[in-house]
């Protein structure tokens, strides 16, 4: 019991950094036998809301459109509101999008907009399709033409965006290197990432032993349907 209570609690402490939230372990264990208060069920709808990057206003459609675009086929959460009391539903939703990967990809994309990233898939331009000018047959070759030309533009904008950011990231590592008041700088820049590596860290060792204790979840979830059974 020990482990699943710290397991839960790394969970609820990732959770909480990323999206300032205040989920506690005692609420999961609430949720398992649906006995959640109103605040509780909040702050499911909103983490549920947060991981699917939807705008979470008195309305749950955009969190729903957000799970069956993943997959999600249980009909009992689509039936919920925002008044439901089901919190046993939202822990299997919140389950859900985890397992998906949902979180693993959030954190990666937080990294990638940090001092961290070094983006490793720069686009090559050396083997570009060019066009000759003795190719243009009639205006509408020439048209064609511009706009190729406007894309190649653009698109020549946005590469060199992505080396300028790489560049300057590089350049911010090195200096914390060689400067002790930038590197003091460059940790306060980065610590929250920091923190949320190490959270995520934590998490992934922890991880197996939720879905352990997600199969208990299951079983309590089963119990209540049989009771129903004539």
């Amino acid at each position: 019991m020990a482990i699943v209570k710290h397991t839960v609690a790394v969970l609820c402490k990732h959770l909480n950094f990323l999206y300032d939230l205040e989920l506690k372990s005692e609420t999961f264990r609430q949720a398992k036998f649906n006995k959640c208060e109103e605040k509780s069920i909040e702050q499911f709808w909103n983490v549920l809301s947060a991981l699917g990057n939807c705008e979470f206003d008195n309305e749950t459609n955009k969190i729903k459109d957000f799970l069956n675009k993943l997959g999600y086929t249980r009909s009992k959460f689509y039936d919920l509101d925002l008044n439901t009391t089901n919190a046993r539903e939202l822990l299997f939703a919140l389950a859900f999008i985890i397992s998906k990967g949902e979180l693993d990809r959030i954190v990666k994309k937080k990294c990638q907009k940090s001092l961290f990233h070094i983006d490793s898939t720069l686009r090559d331009s050396k083997n570009d399709i060019n066009f000759s000018l003795n190719a243009l047959k009639d205006e509408n070759d020439l048209a064609n033409s511009i706009e190729w030309i406007k894309g190649k533009a653009n698109y020549n904008k946005t590469v060199a965006k992505e080396y300028e950011l790489s560049i300057n990231n590089v350049l911010e590592k090195l200096r914390a290197l060689n400067d002790m008041e930038y590197a003091r700088l460059f940790l306060n820049n980065t610590k929250e990432i920091i923190q949320m590596l190490d959270n995520h860290d934590q998490w992934l060792k922890k991880e197996a032993a939720f879905w352990e204790w997600m199969n208990t979840v299951i079983i309590e979830d089963q119990k209540g349907n049989n009771s129903l059974r004539p």
